[in-house]
């Protein structure tokens, strides 16, 4: 007997060519955030459309992202790595600038993001993510040169495994490490760039050879 029970929607996201290795949603289930196992790109999508919101370039080398976390409100995203790295990223409307921008506004009118960072060869999105100077080429330049960086980033003390999530104080990320250790950073929200450690402890201590 065929069945007249109605079957949900089913919606594909396409997120990325290599095997899946990081994928979360924020609170709520209207967006996801995925990483594949090469590490270098994260994309943000909403799950109701399956239409890409974002897309951010970590790095340039492989990576296993072990954390994607989003804040309370769904503007930004942190991504922990074996790196021991911690990368922060604006989706949109995430900052005036971003704001101001949509509104028709021209960016430039708006505060200067990102100016911690001295990189000679990225400049700003509205947003406040890096982009390299030569975006404007990028129909004639690969990929690499047209991606969205992060906005704000910090290492911690060993290249290691990390998680990371967004804290209860405002601007603040919390990274706990598998060698144990425990980090709180604050960040800049107009100017990104290198955070700040505002603490810092270590549970696990290494074994005594005796």
């Amino acid at each position: 007997m065929t069945s007249t029970k109605p079957t949900a929607n089913i919606s594909i996201i396409p997120a990325h060519t290599s095997p899946l290795f990081s994928l979360v949603t924020n609170t709520d289930g209207t967006k996801c955030a995925s990483a594949s196992d090469k590490g270098t790109l994260i994309r943000v999508f909403d799950t109701g459309t399956s239409k890409l919101l974002n897309e951010f370039r970590r790095g340039a080398d492989r990576a296993e992202i072990y954390s994607i976390a989003f804040n309370s409100d769904s503007t930004r995203i942190c991504v922990g790595s074996d790196k021991g790295t911690v990368h922060i990223f604006n989706l949109d409307g995430a900052s005036p600038g971003a704001r101001m921008f949509q509104g028709g506004v021209s960016p430039s009118a708006g505060p200067h993001y990102g100016e911690v960072i001295q990189t000679p060869h990225h400049s700003h999105q509205a947003s406040g993510n890096r982009q390299s100077s030569f975006a404007f080429m990028k129909d004639l330049l690969p990929k690499y040169f047209s991606s969205e960086w992060s906005f704000a980033q910090f290492k911690v003390a060993a290249d290691c495994r990390c998680i990371c999530a967004f804290g209860g104080e405002k601007n603040t990320v919390i990274v706990v490490c598998a060698d144990g250790s425990f980090y709180r950073f604050m960040f800049d929200p107009q100017k990104g760039g290198e955070c700040v450690r505002e603490s810092y402890n270590k549970f696990l201590k290494e074994n005594d050879d005796d």
